[in-house]
C-alpha cells in the first residue's frame, strides 16, 4: 500500500495450459509460466491458478484447460517475444496479455490480497492431499447470485 504506485508497465496476463501437461501438478505449470517470463526480465507481482474448465471448443485438440492469471511488470516492446516464447511452450495452449493501466491502488491491493490467500489455499490443499478443491468452493460462490435472482423473479411475478 505505497503511496507512489505506478501502474506504467503493469500487465495482467491469462494463460492457458494443456491440462495433460499439468498433470504432474499445478506447482510446475506455475514454475515454467514464471520461467519464461523471466527470460524476458518480467518482474512476477502474482501468478495463481484461476480455474480449470471444460473449453467450448477444442484447442491444439484438447478439450479441457487450467487457466494461470498473472500480474507482472515488463518492458512493453518486449511483449511479442514473450509470446513467441509461449507459443513454442508445449504447455501453453494460449495467452492473453492486457495492460493495467486502468488499475489504481485499490484494485492493485485487491489482487496482491487474493493472490495471497489462492496462494494459501493451494498450500493448503497439497498438504492435505484434496484432488478437488475447486469443486465445494463453487457451491458457495454460486449461492449468493441464486439468492439474489430469487428477489428478481419475484418483482418480475408482482
Amino acid at each position: 500500500m505505497s503511496d507512489n504506485f505506478d501502474n506504467s508497465n503493469l500487465y495482467e496476463g491469462l494463460f492457458l495450459l494443456n491440462q495433460a501437461a499439468v498433470g504432474a501438478g499445478i506447482g510446475a505449470a506455475i514454475d515454467h509460466v514464471r520461467e519464461v517470463m523471466g527470460k524476458i526480465d518480467a518482474e512476477v507481482i502474482t501468478l495463481r491458478k484461476w480455474d480449470d474448465r471444460k473449453l467450448s471448443y477444442a484447442v491444439k485438440r484438447q478439450k479441457r484447460g487450467i487457466y494461470l492469471l498473472s500480474m507482472f511488470r515488463a518492458d512493453g516492446t518486449r511483449l511479442a517475444e514473450l509470446e513467441n516464447r509461449f507459443n513454442l511452450s508445449e504447455q501453453v495452449l494460449r495467452m492473453m496479455v492486457t495492460k493495467c493501466d486502468h488499475m489504481g491502488q485499490v484494485e492493485y491491493d485487491a489482487e496482491l490480497e487474493e493472490a495471497k490467500t489462492s496462494e494459501a489455499e493451494l498450500k493448503m490443499r497439497e498438504q492435505d492431499g484434496d484432488a478437488k478443491p475447486a469443486e465445494a468452493a463453487k457451491p458457495a460462490a454460486e449461492a449468493p447470485a441464486e439468492k439474489a435472482a430469487e428477489p428478481a423473479t419475484a418483482d418480475a411475478s408482482e
